[in-house]
């Protein structure tokens, strides 16, 4: 699975021309690279996708905030959204502000858990259908597909697949240990 994969799979469903690159000289193309990263970068962050979870030991910058926080952590280039963040081998319980761009806290260090901007290839199928299906109701007016009623029927189809993959998703978790 590649971005222009799944771009060409919602130009399709809206009987759009299809692209052989993001740079091409056509509407399209223009099209898709204005909303393709927009729209998948707002997907991840609707959920703690497991597929794109990590963890990772922060740098320190090596200024101090200006107040309130004693430390300063940069962010990764990667990031999309918190799941929590600690110190050691534990990643929760360590309060923080994120100013600017960087973490700000009062802990010597930082071990963040965090939604990644995840590689097509680590999408699952569920992932990849919701992503189009948010992708065709971006296109519809831009490129003159339909009428602003289709373009919310496929948005309201979208959500309702969300809703599907949320679902498909949080089964990957392994089950909670009764205590």
């Amino acid at each position: 699975t590649t971005d222009l994969s799944i771009t060409n799979l919602a130009l399709l469903a809206v009987e759009a021309d299809l692209i052989t690159a993001f740079e091409e000289d056509s509407t399209e193309a223009e099209t898709a690279k204005l909303l393709y990263m927009q729209e998948r970068d707002n997907l991840l962050s609707r959920h703690d996708w497991n597929f794109a979870k990590t963890k990772v030991k922060l740098q320190k910058k090596a200024d101090s905030p200006l107040a309130d926080w004693a430390n300063q952590f940069a962010r990764p280039s990667d990031y999309i959204k918190n799941v929590s963040a600690g110190e050691g081998t534990i990643t929760r319980g360590v309060d923080f502000d994120m100013v600017n761009g960087d973490f700000h806290t009062n802990s010597p260090e930082m071990v963040l858990h965090y939604i990644r901007r995840a590689s097509e290839t680590d999408f699952p199928p569920y992932f990849v259908k919701v992503l189009r299906l948010f992708l065709e109701a971006a296109f519809i007016m831009p490129l003159g597909s339909g009428s602003r009623a289709e373009m919310m029927e496929r948005l309201a189809l979208a959500e309702e697949q969300l809703n599907t993959a949320i679902v498909s998703d949080k089964r990957e978790n392994s089950p909670r240990r009764l205590t």
